[in-house]
């Protein structure tokens, strides 16, 4: 007969529950553990089970079922909203790569040391970040044959959102680039590596004009040559010449623009082509001589035709050599020279006297005056009289987007970087 036992717990679950399996042997009816109780009712354990009987292991292996079967559930659900977040992540990175220049970024061209023809553009990026009230100004490079951007660089100008953003360009006959942000800042192109940077005055100590600071600068009219017309801190006017690093005053400047003895002794006599006044029966296109030197001052004449056909000239100066009707006879409507050097200049015309006329670009050799090519642009659109020719053909400069033009005369590229 089984022996009698009180309140004899399961060393192992803890259950009253057992079977006597021999004298004082006993195996738990939970847990199937075994166990041997003395007459004191000391317990020791002598096997013991890790699997339960079967109605708890179903019970257990049930409860591990559903906890594996809710990990998956789970770890579905998670890597679903992680998917979908890396997905909406994704997305918003393409957003924020795809790029847009703001309407009021400008561009100009120029040539690089290694004479590779580029178009420069300065503005602001669009951006529907509106926590932020300033953005940095930013420049991009691009082939002016194939379009392909070389690279962008951001400036260290910052811009408030509603600044007025004014954009001017200025190549200068040495080949230096430069550009004029609201009349405050200054930046030149570094043809060699292909970068634009702020150009500061006070690396110019020897000019003492302008230890007191700029409280303004714009490019000088071009006929008066490569330079900028400085308001000073002090409200004096200053035109600065870069690259002869001269500053005159208002009363200085007006002989050294004029006389033949304020130019060095390399100055040589020069090539240049203008346009007459007159009704437009009467305008000729005028091809002069004169006595300059690369980053002088100079005084650009006047021409001007009379009812009688005879021209007259304003302001020639001691340097003005000589002048000729370059295609005597010939008529021209809103006419332009946009561009010319020693061998060839390029000027913009229109067919007729009418606003809405269809415009061309006409290349003529400098020397023989013959057509070399003629060109119609098709767009409604003005072009400019700071644009030049380079090694590989020509930058000419508009008020919708510039053009660049090979040397047959064909437009190679219409570049507007709002378009871009």
């Amino acid at each position: 007969m089984a022996s009698e036992i009180k309140a004899i717990k399961c060393p192992q679950c803890g259950s009253t529950q057992q079977t006597e399996i021999r004298r004082n042997y006993f195996r738990c009816n939970s847990c199937r553990t075994e166990y041997f109780v003395n007459n004191e009712n000391d317990i020791t354990i002598t096997h013991k089970y890790d699997i339960p009987n079967n109605t708890p292991q179903l019970k257990k292996t049930g409860i591990t079922i559903a906890i594996v079967a809710g990990s998956i559930i789970f770890l579905s659900i998670l890597s679903s909203l992680l998917f979908s977040h890396e997905s909406k992540s994704n997305i918003t990175a393409n957003k924020e790569k795809t790029f847009k220049w703001d309407y009021d970024t400008r561009s100009f061209g120029f040539e690089s040391i290694n004479k590779q023809s580029i178009f420069v553009a300065v503005g602001t990026a669009q951006t529907n970040d509106r926590a932020s009230d300033t953005k940095n100004l930013l420049a991009g490079f691009y082939d002016a044959i194939s379009g392909k951007e070389i690279k962008k660089q951001e400036l260290t100008i910052s811009v408030k959102r509603n600044d007025d953003r004014n954009v001017e360009f200025r190549r200068f006959e040495n080949g230096d680039c430069y550009c004029i942000f609201n009349k405050k800042k200054l930046l030149k192109v570094d043809r060699q590596y292909i970068n634009i940077e702020e150009a500061p005055f006070n690396a110019y100590k020897e000019i003492q004009e302008l230890d007191a600071g700029i409280a303004q600068i714009e490019f000088l009219y071009k006929d008066y040559g490569d330079g900028f017309k400085i308001l000073t801190n002090e409200g004096k006017f200053i035109d600065y010449y870069p690259i002869i690093q001269k500053a005159f005053s208002a009363k200085e400047i007006s002989d050294f623009r004029d006389k033949a003895s304020t130019l060095p002794y390399n100055a040589t006599v020069k090539t240049a082509f203008k346009f007459s006044g007159g009704t437009p029966d009467k305008i000729q296109l005028i091809k002069y001589k004169y006595k300059g030197a690369v980053g002088y001052p100079k005084n650009t004449p006047w021409f001007d035709r009379t009812d009688d056909g005879k021209i007259f000239i304003r302001g020639q100066g001691e340097r003005f050599v000589s002048y000729a009707d370059f295609m005597p006879g010939r008529l021209y409507f809103n006419s332009t020279v946009l561009a010319y050097n020693e061998q060839q200049v390029v000027i913009s015309f229109r067919s007729s006297p009418a606003e809405d006329a269809p415009l061309f670009i006409q290349a003529l050799d400098a020397n023989t005056a013959q057509i070399l090519w003629t060109t119609p642009v098709n767009d409604k659109i003005y072009v400019y009289d700071d644009s030049f020719i380079t090694n590989s053909g020509y930058f000419i400069r508009g008020n919708i987007y510039n053009l660049f033009i090979d040397k047959n005369g064909k437009i190679i590229n219409r570049f507007n970087p709002r378009n871009l």
